[in-house]
Order: structure tokens, then sequence, then C-alpha cells
């Protein structure tokens, strides 16, 4: 990021819309197929295993004006770019465009000094039809979980969901299969003269904690069903305002996958009830985390 460029280099590119930087027998990048990945055993439930023309039919059936392509940093940050419905069927097989940078990007969006993953260069975001969503906590927008592709059409070295493809893979190989299961703990708050001030402060797995978030939580599971995502357990925990939930088991793409909307949906209904939902830790240094 630090390297002077000569701006004469880049006239020609600034005048060109398509950048013809690394294109290959006379067609521009933008011209070019981005060939999706090979598409794994996982099945989505909730969808039944949906083609792209299914995809496109399914969100203008449910009147979609936007498409969140979702994918989980190497910082743990849920990130998305959303494609207009009009270009849905395009995107759906040759992705969008995004920065190799942005996977050497810490939580505070600081660029790391990663070989290979600086702000020159391009993946390919290319969602799996087969994880479309109609999302119940934002109005006309459904979204789906990505794989991160070179240019070559190639799973991107630093994809990790393509990492965990080729992980349970190699276990399938030795007669072994991966079941995953999440538990997320959370903290609900409300914000209260410039602070946010847990929802209760209860006793661990206490009904009255559980009570005092009943209306969250009915919108949450509802939310959850409605993606087809089949909660476990859900209880109030040690700290105040921190509750807890699990998920069913489930093969570990799709597990991983389904982890990502659960995130998505913890937080979304909670301000959609004007509350606030942390996954942080330890968010109040008194309580318990």
């Amino acid at each position: 990021m630090g390297h002077a460029v000569d701006d004469a280099q880049l006239e020609g590119v600034a005048r060109d819309h398509r950048r013809r930087v690394g294109a290959h027998r006379d067609r521009d990048l933008c011209d070019q197929r981005v060939h999706p990945p090979a598409r794994g055993p996982y099945t989505n439930p909730d969808t039944g295993g949906l083609k792209p023309d299914e995809v496109v039919k399914k969100a203008h059936e449910a009147d979609l004006r936007l498409v969140r392509f979702l994918w989980c940093g190497n910082d743990g940050t849920i990130r998305a770019k959303a494609s207009a419905i009009g270009g849905i069927e395009g995107r759906i097989e040759s992705g969008i465009g995004l920065t190799v940078a942005m996977q050497a990007m810490n939580g505070l969006d600081q660029l790391q000094p990663v070989e290979g993953m600086g702000p020159v260069g391009e993946i390919r975001l290319v969602p799996d039809p087969e994880t479309f969503r109609v999302l119940p906590y934002a109005p006309r927008t459904g979204a789906m979980l990505v794989d991160l592709v070179a240019l070559s059409g190639e799973p991107a070295p630093q994809c990790p969901r393509s990492f965990l493809k080729r992980m349970a893979a190699r276990l399938e190989e030795r007669a072994g299969t991966l079941e995953v299961a999440f538990e997320n703990e959370f903290s609900l708050a409300t914000r209260e003269n410039g602070e946010f001030v847990p929802v209760d402060s209860s006793l661990c797995f206490s009904t009255i904690g559980l009570t005092a978030s009943q209306t969250y939580v009915d919108a949450l599971v509802d939310a959850l069903e409605c993606q087809g995502i089949e909660l476990e357990q859900y209880y109030a925990e040690l700290g105040h305002g921190q509750q807890e939930l699990s998920t069913k088991h489930a093969p570990a793409l799709r597990a991983a996958d389904e982890q990502v909307l659960v995130r998505e949906t913890i937080r979304a209904v909670a301000t959609s009830l004007g509350l606030v939902a942390s996954l942080a830790p330890k968010p109040w240094p008194e309580n318990a985390g």
C-alpha cells in the first residue's frame, strides 16, 4: 500500500471502466466467465437443494429487491455485498468482485501485511444456491452464503468455506463424518443515557431472566424457523442480560452456514425490537462472560 505508481500507467485503466488489467485471450476480465465451484453434498432442507433458476423464481415469488451474498471474514466479521434482483441470475454463476485484501482485514478494518493479499487483485463471491433464504427480518431481502473463487475458477486459498469442504472430504476418505453443532452465548441490552444496560440482572437459568426477554425469544425463534434452522435449547445464562441458544447438529458445511445465519438473526431481531445484541465474550467487565 506504500508503493509509488506512475499516473501514466493508470491513465488507460481509468478511462476504461472494464479494467483490462490481467485479461487474457483478448477478452476483458469483466467479460470472462468465472466458473462456479463444484458443489458438495450439502442440501439445504429449507430449499430442497435449489438450482440457480429456481433461486431466481423463488426470489421473484417473494418479491425480493436484494439478495445478500454473505461470507465470514478471517477476522470473524460477517460481511456482505447485495445484488439487485435484476442481475441475480448472472451473479449466481459469475459472482461479485471483491478485493483479495478483505480476507487480510482485522476486526478494526486494518489491512494486515499478508503476502498475496494486498489491495491489488480480485476474487469473486460466488453464491451457493442451496443456501438461499428469504430473510424474515429484512423486508424484501434474501441471502446466500458464498465461496471465494479465484479468477481462474478455482477456490481461492483464503476461502474458509472451501477449506471446510476440503477437510470434510478428507475425513470422508477415511470413513469419517464431521457433524457440528453450535452453542451461541450473547447479551441483550437497552440503550439508556448513552450506555448499554442489560435487560435483566437475574440469576443463572432463572425464569425471571427468561421471562424478561420473552418477547425477543418469541421473535427470534420465529425468525430461525422461517429460515429452516432448528433450535434445540434456549435459556438465560449467568451474566446479566446473557442469553444462550443451541442449534441441532448437522453436517459441517451446513452447520457452519447456518451459524452465520444464526448470528445475523440474533442481532437483527434485537435491532427490530429496539434492543442491542452483543456476541462479545464479556461486554460488561463486572459481569460474568
